[in-house]
């Protein structure tokens, strides 16, 4: 397990009579039973370019590390202690929620390689069947019912290949739970999205009209 540390000043405060040397992206404590290692969290860079290689799209990217504002989906996000699965109306800020957790966790080291999935313009449905075994979590973003064939399978997939090699996942949809498992047709799927990811409902206006100017 990867140790992380935010600053100098945690480390001291944890470790107040050991001995810390700072080397590179690296703090070492030097205590009484031996040598700890903690890595600084990553940069800003370092997050931007794990995300953007993972396909998530830039204006989003670029919006992680601007936004102040804590919505009721970022909040719903932000709370959770594993996966999520957020619906809500369009425009609630679902998507924008979950890569700023997710940008958060690769911050820390919890998430190396995350890649997204935008089903409604998702392009080569088999690359991304080979692309799920390169990364290490998903979100699967705007899994609703409209969808094809070959995406609603591309989904069957991932839930399974995610719960199997037990990878982190997300999901947003604009349609209710039940509607989606409804849509999925395969209740052993529907119990492993469940233990692997928190249920949330998103309320409120669509964020996007609100900010037009």
């Amino acid at each position: 397990m990867l140790l992380v540390a935010k600053s100098m000043a945690e480390l001291k405060k944890r470790f107040p009579d050991s001995t810390i040397h700072e080397q590179g992206n690296c703090y070492f404590v030097f205590t009484k039973t031996g040598i700890v290692r903690f890595l600084k969290p990553r940069t800003r860079e370092e997050i931007a370019d794990r995300l953007l290689n993972g396909r998530f799209p830039k204006k989003y990217v670029d919006a992680v590390f601007g936004e102040k504002e804590r919505t009721d989906a970022v909040k719903a996000v932000l709370s959770s202690k594993k996966g999520v699965f957020l619906s809500g109306k369009a425009g609630t800020g679902k998507t924008f929620a979950c890569i700023l957790k997710i940008a958060l966790l690769v911050k820390l080291y919890k998430v190396n390689l995350p890649l997204f999935m935008p089903l409604q313009n998702l392009g080569d449905v088999f690359e991304y069947k080979k692309l799920i075994w390169e990364y290490d979590s998903f979100l699967v973003d705007d899994l609703n019912p409209n969808l094809g064939e070959w995406e609603r399978k591309l989904v069957i997939e991932t839930i399974y290949h995610a719960y199997n090699e037990n990878k982190l996942l997300f999901v947003t949809s604009n349609a209710g739970f039940k509607t989606v498992a409804h849509f999925l047709k395969e209740e052993p799927l529907v119990s492993r999205l469940l233990e692997m990811c928190e249920v949330r409902t998103v309320k409120g206006e669509d964020l996007r009209v609100k900010r037009r100017p």
